[in-house]
């Protein structure tokens, strides 16, 4: 069984009405992140919980990987942070 280590962790709380659609952007800092490469496929796991009126409604978690100065995000699409 791998081991979990929490890496980082942000919060945002934000107001929406009813059947309006909207987007957030939050940074997580992860100090000295493990690059991954073919002889060390390291992967990181993000996890996101919508909370409504305090309670869980909705998660959905995604793996994601460091090269360089850049991170992949399979489902979520590609964040580029510095070089491409």
């Amino acid at each position: 069984m791998p081991i979990i280590k929490i890496v980082g962790e942000s919060e945002a709380s934000l107001s929406i009405n009813a059947n309006d659609k909207t987007q957030t952007v939050q940074d997580i800092a992860i100090k000295s992140p493990k690059l991954w490469s073919p002889d060390s496929a390291y992967l990181y796991k993000a996890e996101v919980t919508l909370f409504v009126n305090g309670n869980a409604e909705d998660m959905t978690t995604s793996s994601f990987w460091y090269t360089d100065n850049s991170v992949s995000v399979p489902k979520m699409g590609l964040c580029s942070m510095g070089k491409k």
